[in-house]
């Protein structure tokens, strides 16, 4: 058995010593991905007036009812020129306005701003815009940011409104990019 261990020893130093018997060859492969432009938003609040003060001392109220919500918005980092769109269901015009079921016709309009005071230029129903200004705005950062809608029915709006009843609206909200 010593004979035939020293015979198998002398094989492999030969083999080692004359190279190895493994043969080898190297390739290469791309890994590759394309980060589209694309935003999304959810997440929403309702915009709650609660009750309105409507009448003060015998006479119209002369305070606008403030409220506001929140909504999140992302876009991938460096997504080009994100703006939103603010759309109310009973108006096919650039207003915002409130609607109750059973009084065909009676509204109460409101406005919406997107800078946190509520003190900026008002949105433009169905325009797409920037949102927020003088530092409030939304950037395209990739990270989500939750938004700030500040709604105002002025007091003057409120006059010659007197019906008690529930009113609501729906505001449809589209975020758009230029690809």
């Amino acid at each position: 058995m010593s004979t035939r261990t020293s015979k198998l020893a002398l094989s492999v130093g030969a083999l080692l010593m004359a190279g190895s018997v493994w043969a080898s060859t190297t390739a290469t492969m791309n890994a590759t991905a394309i980060i589209q432009e694309e935003c999304a938003v959810g997440n929403v609040t309702g915009i709650g007036f609660s009750a309105l003060s409507m009448l003060n001392n015998a006479a119209p109220t002369q305070q606008n009812s403030e409220t506001s919500a929140t909504f999140d918005a992302i876009c991938t980092n460096a997504t080009d020129q994100p703006q939103f769109t603010f759309s109310s269901a009973n108006t096919t015009g650039t207003d915002f306005r409130l609607g109750t079921a059973r009084w065909q016709g009676t509204y109460i309009p409101y406005k919406l701003y997107t800078d946190v005071d509520g003190y900026q230029q008002a949105v433009t129903g169905g325009v797409a815009t920037e949102f927020g200004m003088m530092g409030d705005g939304f950037m395209a950062n990739g990270t989500t940011q939750q938004l700030t809608l500040v709604a105002k029915i002025l007091a003057a709006d409120k006059v010659g409104k007197p019906t008690a009843d529930d009113y609501a609206d729906t505001i449809t909200i589209t975020v758009s990019w230029n690809p």
